[in-house]
């Protein structure tokens, strides 16, 4: 049974879904601040915690430090509801978050998001938020697409490359301040969205030692983690 936290105003947003996502085999747990939502993550070891970026309580930027650095606490994925505006975004960037929203919120892509990070098997590698340039490539030709998340085991991409599931492409990119990482990669995941692009999970296959330490490096300083 997966566990879903959520946070102060969102509450009333899900609520409505609560007998849905308890159908599921989901249990729901709430919070009304920040700091009620630390503790009970403490105590129940939520899969996914869904937040307001303004909940009340300490700064979100700060529970989710303290999440990230915890080796227990940081194994769960965190959506944050935000405004479509830079300085929302950009706060959200520096969250360690693996995905956010931003708002009028549409129930349905809020389930959407929930129901990929709930698909998620393994939760050993902590995934970041990152939005780097990626350039792919299969038996057909370069394509070029957009992270959305990394892991040390993976990276979610989006493009209006269509890719099936067990494909094997190569992927290139340039993590900041890191030199150009390229690896062979297989297609686990294929998600479609209604705008007409795709997001896949990528399976890093044969990563060199080198590059595994630079994305374990740029994963651990973008978690705050010594």
């Amino acid at each position: 049974m997966k566990k879903i936290l959520i946070v102060d105003s969102l509450m009333t947003v899900v609520d409505q879904d609560h007998s849905l996502l308890g159908r599921n085999g989901h249990q729901v747990l709430t919070a009304y601040t920040a700091d009620q939502a630390l503790e009970i993550h403490r105590a129940e070891k939520a899969d996914v915690i869904i937040t307001d970026l303004h909940t009340p309580g300490m700064s979100t930027e700060d529970f989710c430090r303290v999440v990230r650095n915890d080796e227990v606490l940081r194994q769960v994925s965190i959506l944050i509801v935000c405004r479509n505006t830079t300085a929302d975004i950009d706060r959200v960037m520096r969250c360690n978050v693996n995905d956010y929203i931003t708002k009028p919120l549409d129930k349905a892509v809020l389930l959407g998001k929930l129901s990929q990070l709930l698909s998620i098997s393994s939760r050993k590698s902590c995934r970041i938020l990152l939005k780097i340039s990626v350039e792919g490539k299969n038996v057909s030709g370069p394509f070029f697409c957009t992270s959305q998340n990394i892991s040390a085991t993976g990276i979610l991409i989006r493009t209006e490359k269509v890719l099936r599931s067990g494909e094997h492409v190569t992927c290139s990119f340039f993590l900041p301040g890191s030199e150009r990482i390229v690896t062979d990669s297989e297609v686990v995941r294929v998600i479609h969205a209604q705008d007409g692009s795709h997001q896949y999970g990528i399976k890093f296959i044969n990563l060199r030692d080198s590059s595994r330490t630079a994305i374990e490096d740029f994963i651990n300083d973008r978690a705050g983690k010594d």
